[in-house]
This record gives structure tokens, sequence and C-alpha cells, in this order.
């Protein structure tokens, strides 16, 4: 039984993770544009959020659907502010760059700390990734599960991890393949993406005024 509830953890943080959002977008830009390694970096910044929300989820639940309820206008606006911006940065900077082969680029570990902690961020003023934790949490009944809370907040950490792992080698696998100026086209499509989800969120906070 105790495998069968870590199991359920586990696909709490894949599940948590796997959707099409702005911080896919992000982690597949810093795949292609400084290799898996930076990618998973990245998404390491969308894990911590993610466990935050897990471990929210867990001790107060009903609090959390509360303040969403109360205060959802300004968590669109804000967060698809911050959200839109991240992703005007990442279309003007792919389009002033030149194509480049990442194997060939040296990056700081503080470059690699910048891009976690934004991804971070992104996770964080998306409401959206607030209320998914919440759902997962609800429909697999993480919560009811008798682990710990600390051993909950670690299966859906490893979870969401196996998932930025999947998709980064497939990135990886798949950026190999094509030419540079054809992966210097696809962040531009991405920071595009992150543009369009940072302005539905905007859109969304403003439809609820009337």
């Amino acid at each position: 039984m105790i495998v069968v509830n870590i199991l359920k953890t586990l696909l709490v943080g894949f599940c948590a993770a796997a959707p099409l959002g702005p911080v896919a977008l992000l982690v597949t830009r810093q795949t292609l544009d400084r290799g898996r390694k930076e990618g998973l970096v990245t998404g390491l910044g969308s894990m911590c959020a993610d466990s935050l929300y897990a471990l929210a989820a867990l001790l107060t639940l009903g609090m959390i659907n509360d303040f969403i309820s109360r205060n959802s206008l300004w968590i669109c606006l804000i967060g698809g502010t911050v959200i839109a911006l991240i992703g005007l940065a990442m279309f003007i900077n792919a389009r002033r760059s030149e194509p480049s082969d990442p194997q060939k680029l040296d990056f700081s570990a503080a470059s690699s700390v910048a891009a976690a902690v934004k991804t971070f961020f992104s996770a964080l003023a998306n409401p959206a990734a607030i209320a998914v934790m919440i759902a997962l949490m609800t429909i697999f009944k993480a919560n009811e599960s008798g682990i710990p809370e600390w051993g909950c907040v670690l299966g859906v950490a490893c979870g969401e991890m196996l998932w930025w792992t999947l998709l980064t080698r497939l990135v990886s696998m798949a950026g190999s393949r094509i030419s540079p100026d054809a992966v210097r086209k696809v962040k531009i499509i991405l920071g595009a993406g992150v543009i369009v989800f940072g302005l539905v969120l905007v859109a969304r906070g403003l439809v609820s005024l009337f």
C-alpha cells in the first residue's frame, strides 16, 4: 500500500508539470539555447514552486481556495503581467541573438541560478498552477495517503523532475537534428507563446470585473 501511495505523489508532480504552459516553454527554450543541463536547472525552479504549492495544499487547502477566489483579479493581473514580460524578454533576446551551438557556449553558475529563479517566480505567478496542484492533490487523494507531509512533497518534487528530465531529453534530441537558424526561430515562437499565456491571464482577470 505504501508503494501505491508513493506512486500517487509521483503522479501528482508529473501531471502538474506536464501541461503545456509558460514554464514548459521556458524550459524548452533554455534547453535549445543552452543545452539539456541548463534546461533541467530551469525546471528545478518550477519544481521548487510546485513543491511549495503541494505543501500549502496539504496544510491549508481550504484557506488557499478562499484566498484564490477573493483575490483572483489581482493574481491574474499581476501574474499575467509578470509572465508576459518574461515572454517579451525571451522574444527580444531570440530576435537579437545569432544562431549558435549550445555545446560551444560557456555559462556561469550565476546564469543557471538566474534561470531557475526566473522559472520559480513564473510558476508562482501563474494562478492556474495553484489550481492544478490543488485539483491533483484532491483527485489522487495525496493528502489522505498516510504519508507524512514531507514525504508527499518529496514525491511531488521527484515526479516533477521526472517530467523535466523526459522533456529536456526529447527537446535536446530534436534540437540536435535541426539547424541553428531553425532553433532560433523556435525560440522566437516560444517567447511569443509565453507572452500569449501572460496576456490570457490578464484578460481573464479583466473579464472577472464584468
